[in-house]
């Protein structure tokens, strides 16, 4: 092993020298990752395989320097292959529940809606978060099952709602595009007695980045329905304003960075009043996210919003527990 750190760093002093791009000095630095056999048998492959995964590990940690393929990282693959197995299967051994983030109005400030959260609900692995839970399927490709999975359960849920409560499903990239959804969400509304225009599809701007004419088509072919399309975290992205000329949104969600910025130097007032002036221009509705204090309630009401949602007016709930916030008029104004 100290062989193998010598070379490491020779190989590193050597790469880090600085050299010029015109007026630019530059320097660059290497990382190594190390598996060392120690008598066991490995194939050639397998120990590029390790060396390659103790490369990932180092790059995480750090730049410049060298890792080995350890029991630790032994540890940590076999914890990542467990949650990846967990997740590929979780539809059909339910590990997975929802909860509703209801949304007021901020006219009567009362629930007229929910929006759809999946969480995980399985003993093995007990610590994976929602996010992590999003970014396995994503890479595993079991996105698109589970995708099916909460539309199915949310308008199920629904179908259960006062008729003019809408359900907000937040949708993959992955699920657009391929020419299925459509009959999926049509066939699922028919199936739940749901009304497409209680179906609230969110999605954000990555869905348009691939097979873009393929998608709006596709959205398009799904508002034809009744279902209506929000564009999802407006204000986090960099080309948020040039997908409205691309497609005619039913309803924008500020970006709860944009609401809820503590900043009292970032124009978040002035920056939600002039989002909910354009939403309105277009024949849109726009709803705040990440309301978590009575301030934000007023500023984002007097700023023209016409929905909100944050845990000052309500925690995501269980789907039982939302029939009683159906009938909630908040009254924390």
């Amino acid at each position: 092993r100290a062989c193998a750190v010598h070379l490491a760093k020779r190989i590193n002093a050597s790469i880090a020298q600085e050299f010029d791009i015109g007026p630019i000095r530059e320097r660059i630095s290497a990382s190594v990752g190390i598996c060392v056999a120690d008598g066991v048998r490995f194939a050639p492959k397998e120990l590029v395989n390790r060396a390659d995964r103790a490369l990932y590990k180092v790059k995480e940690t750090s730049r410049g320097g060298c890792y080995f393929h350890d029991d630790i990282l032994v540890a940590e693959e076999f914890a990542r292959q467990r949650r990846e197995a967990a997740v590929q299967s979780s539809t059909r051994n339910g590990s997975l529940t929802l909860a509703f983030q209801p949304i007021f109005d901020l006219n009567e400030l009362q629930c007229r809606g929910g929006e759809a959260l999946v969480r995980w609900a399985g003993a093995v692995p007990k610590e994976l978060s929602p996010i992590e839970l999003v970014q396995i399927a994503e890479d595993t490709g079991a996105i698109s099952e589970i995708g099916r999975w909460v539309l199915e359960e949310s308008l199920r849920v629904a179908s259960g709602w006062a008729p003019d409560t809408t359900i907000a499903v937040n949708i993959s990239p992955s699920q657009l595009g391929k020419g299925v959804f459509c009959e999926q969400v049509g066939q699922a509304l028919t199936r739940h007695g749901v009304p497409g225009e209680r179906l609230e599809l969110e999605i954000t701007e990555q869905v348009l980045l691939k097979n873009q004419d393929r998608v709006i088509e596709e959205l398009l072919s799904l508002q034809s329905q009744g279902v209506r399309i929000v564009l999802d975290d407006f204000g986090s992205g960099f080309a948020s304003l040039s997908y409205l000329q691309k497609f005619p949104f039913n309803k924008l969600k500020i970006d709860r960075s944009v609401v809820a910025d503590p900043s009292p130097y970032a124009p978040s007032k002035a920056i939600m009043t002039t989002i909910a002036n354009l939403v309105n221009e277009l024949g849109m509705n726009s709803t705040a996210e990440g309301v978590e204090s009575r301030e934000k309630l007023m500023e984002v009401k007097a700023a023209g919003c016409d929905f909100a949602q944050g845990f000052y007016l309500a925690k995501p709930v269980s789907a039982g527990e939302f029939r009683e916030a159906e009938t909630y008029q908040t009254n924390v104004a």
